[in-house]
Order: structure tokens, then sequence, then C-alpha cells
């Protein structure tokens, strides 16, 4: 999947994001699919409370965890598959940043994590 957006950027600063839009290739099993629509809403959602400055591994470790807590949900043998994926992901993007943010949802609490990164617009300390 791939989100879409256009950036202003002033004096090296990220400013009026704006969504263009949201890809997500066709064909794919539905819960994959799911998941990777979550993942791409993430972004969207970041945006949308206009949170433009984190860094990449926090942005994407953000969407990954979005997308894991989804499976972790489903509770079924393809979603233990893909939530699996997500945490055993060398990437340092991709699976580290998701296990970074992992770790600050886990100490804080997912909904004082999120709610703080929607106030302050950067990563809780």
């Amino acid at each position: 999947g791939v989100t879409l957006t256009t950036t202003r950027i002033e004096n090296g600063q990220a400013r009026d994001s704006r969504v263009e839009g949201v890809a997500v290739l066709q064909g794919m099993p539905s819960t994959l699919f799911a998941g990777i629509v979550l993942h791409e809403l993430g972004h969207v959602w970041l945006i949308a409370h206009q949170i433009t400055n984190l860094p990449l591994w926090a942005e994407e470790g953000f969407c990954q965890l979005l997308s894991a807590r989804y499976y972790a949900g489903l509770a079924t043998p393809e979603a233990s598959y893909h939530a699996t994926n997500i945490q055993k992901d060398t990437d340092p993007i991709y699976g580290e940043g998701f296990r970074r943010i992992l770790a600050l949802s886990e100490r804080l609490g997912f909904a004082r994590f999120v709610e703080t990164l929607r106030t302050m617009k950067q990563l809780p300390r």
C-alpha cells in the first residue's frame, strides 16, 4: 500500500501536509488487505492530526502497530501469521520501528500513547 501526500516544507519543517489518496494492490487475501489498509490509514491519521515531523522509523512503526493490533484481535491462523511477520521483521525502519513504538505503547498503554501523540504532535517521552 501507499499513502500519497503533498507537504509544504518551510525552514526545514513539514507544514500543511495533505492526503492526496491511498492505494492498495488488489487481489490479496482479505485479512492481509485489511491490515495493509489499517497501516495506510495510520499515515492518514498522522497527517489529519498534523503529526508531520516524526522520524521515519516512528511513523512506520506506529502504522505497523495498528496492523499488528488488528491481526492480534482476529485470533485466526492467517492473522497470527501476519502479526508474527510484523514482530519478526528485521527491517530497521518497519521492524525495529514497530518494536520501539510497541514498547512505548506498552509502557504508557495504547490509549494514552495515542492521545499523547495526538496532543503533543511528537512521541511521548
